[in-house]
């Protein structure tokens, strides 16, 4: 079963991830509280979370079917 995370983009545009296709997540060096996230095929969003707890919330859709 796919599981997707919703959220919105730094321009307030609704975005849906699919954790299984995450290349990377880097913290944003001005803005603690936001993150890029960049995909396999090398488009990036830049979302209002923190790197840490965005990482965690995606493992768990990713690994865990999101329990």
């Amino acid at each position: 079963m796919l599981q997707f995370y919703k959220t919105k983009d730094s321009t307030g545009l609704e975005v849906s991830i699919n954790p299984i296709y995450i290349a990377q997540i880097e913290s944003d060096s001005v803005n603690k509280n936001c993150s890029y996230v960049i995909m396999n095929s090398g488009r990036r969003y830049l979302i209002g979370e923190n790197c840490i707890s965005l990482t965690n919330t995606l493992e768990k859709l990713a690994n865990y079917n999101g329990v």
